[in-house]
């Protein structure tokens, strides 16, 4: 018995090639956003260790800032998160 495909086998090879390649223009993205997830944290571990060694900060500022540094954490954790589930649709 005869299969009937609705498409040429080079026409799925087509297809698998396309699909291949936004494949790897997804993984690219995903790695990029990786990168940038690893600078945003690299750089804000340092601003958190300088601001640790300063002494003469008063503590309703220290608050405030360590405040700031959890929420802008929060955010970027969102934002990269938010843009993976992007890639992955």
């Amino acid at each position: 018995m005869a299969c009937s495909v609705s498409h040429t086998v080079d026409e799925i090879k087509a297809i698998v090639r396309k699909q291949i390649e936004e494949d790897k223009v997804r993984q690219l993205a995903i790695m990029n956003l990786a990168v940038k997830y690893d600078n945003a944290s690299t750089a804000k571990d340092d601003l958190r260790k300088a601001y640790e060694e300063c002494n003469d900060i008063p503590q309703e500022k220290r608050a405030l800032i360590n405040n700031f540094l959890k929420e802008d954490s929060e955010k970027i954790t969102r934002c990269i998160m938010l843009c993976l589930e992007r890639e992955q649709n």
